[in-house]
């Protein structure tokens, strides 16, 4: 995002930004905000969903992060369904999720295999990887989480 900014600013005049995420992470609105204060723009960010801590791969954004401010009633449904373990939750977008539905379910079943939740209602649409070479791409999301031997 800082770099479509600061390439967008090289040729139009930028003095307000206004980002509407449903689901982004803390550190990211970090990076975003000073930016724009180093660069003189007004900036005004709102999260629909929740100011997400980030996953130590990078990626995850769970409700039960230390990090995360949401609301309590989301926070609550996510140790209902998880306990204390730091599960992804954003669930389905218009991201990846919406244009490859079935890597998404793949990727799920290495998160749900990762937290010991197979057999979890939540995961019931994952479906374990019959070849990870279409998930290559995505390794960086699981790493060494998952021992897929």
């Amino acid at each position: 995002m800082v770099s479509a900014l600061d390439a967008y600013r090289q040729v139009h005049r930028l003095e307000r930004l206004f980002l509407l995420s449903y689901a982004g992470s803390a550190v990211g609105a970090r990076r975003i905000t000073e930016f724009c204060a180093r660069t003189g723009i007004e900036c005004t960010i709102l999260y629909g969903l929740a100011v997400f801590g980030l996953g130590a791969n990078g990626f995850d954004l769970s409700f039960n992060h230390p990090d995360t401010v949401t609301a309590d009633v989301y926070r609550e449904r996510a140790r209902r369904l998880y306990g204390d373990r730091q599960v992804s939750g954003v669930g389905w977008d218009f991201g990846a999720q919406f244009m490859a539905p079935d890597k998404y379910r793949e990727l799920s079943w290495l998160e749900a295999r990762a937290h010991g939740l197979l057999d979890s209602p939540e995961f019931s649409f994952a479906r374990e990887p019959v070849d990870l070479t279409s998930l290559a791409r995505e390794s960086a999301a699981f790493g060494d989480a998952v021992d897929l031997s």
